[in-house]
């Protein structure tokens, strides 16, 4: 069971994102994916060494996510924006089937981006990077 897994899992199941046919992919996707689809990577990743120094309570971890959204439409990337916000902005409790502890999540920003394919089909993709951070205990 891992923060990766259960976030992953989360988003695969997510039933709005399902309806919307949304591929989810850890750090790269693959040149032949089609849109839509979230890329995923860990970008920051620190357990906390302080909470009473004692060993056994030293399991919080905050982990920040980015997660890079990519639409042939900006009312698409809109939707997914607004579901991952909807749902994972605040959360707490049991994520993905791992069934992760998770005591609170932040979307800490939301940048959204126009550009060309880099397939070289000069096809617009819009895309959005997404910082999104958990702080859960990982025993």
């Amino acid at each position: 069971m891992s923060i990766e897994s259960a976030l992953s899992t989360q988003l695969r199941d997510d039933a709005t994102l399902s309806g919307l046919s949304v591929s989810v992919y850890p750090n790269l996707a693959p040149q032949n994916a089609g849109y839509p689809f979230i890329v995923y990577a860990i970008t920051n990743n620190e357990t906390e060494n302080y909470i009473d120094g004692v060993q056994a309570n030293l399991t919080l971890t905050e982990v920040t996510f980015d997660l890079s959204v990519y639409s042939d439409s900006v009312s698409e990337r809109a939707q997914i924006i607004t579901r991952i916000k909807n749902t994972l902005h605040g959360f707490s409790g049991a994520l993905g089937t791992e069934a992760l502890n998770i005591k609170t999540s932040i979307l800490r920003s939301v940048s959204t981006f126009s550009e060309s394919d880099l397939t070289g089909t000069d096809e617009q993709i819009y895309r959005a990077s997404l910082s999104l951070t958990f702080f859960y205990n990982w025993s």
